[in-house]
């Protein structure tokens, strides 16, 4: 019984400094963002927070450059210019999304 309260006890102490590794929420810091350059658009990433692989961080790629990381619950964003790119993220299985990006828009 002792063994198992150590358990629980764990469990919901890491659910607690997990959720405490948040940062701001997007509608918090949005109205803070500089405007893109004229001729660039903006690429937004962002993971939802889920209890099931929260541990994962994992790199963000665009067109082969590592931008950033994909952690639970966070989100970044980079500016680029106009043209053509494939944004892939790896775990034991890699996912890619392609996207045309113009100039003012955000994806």
């Amino acid at each position: 019984m002792r063994f198992i309260s150590r358990i629980i006890s764990v469990v919901i102490l890491v659910t607690m400094a997990a959720g405490c590794a948040i940062g701001p929420s997007y509608s918090k810091v949005s109205s803070t963002f500089p405007q893109p350059a004229p001729g660039t658009g903006r690429i937004y990433f962002y993971r939802d927070h889920s209890p099931f692989g929260s541990a994962v961080i994992t790199p963000v790629t665009l067109n082969g450059e590592h931008v950033g990381n994909s952690q639970p619950g966070g989100f970044f964003y980079v500016d680029r210019p106009v043209g053509s790119y494939v944004v892939s993220c790896s775990t034991e299985v890699t996912h890619q999304v392609s996207l045309e990006l113009g100039g003012g828009d955000s994806r």
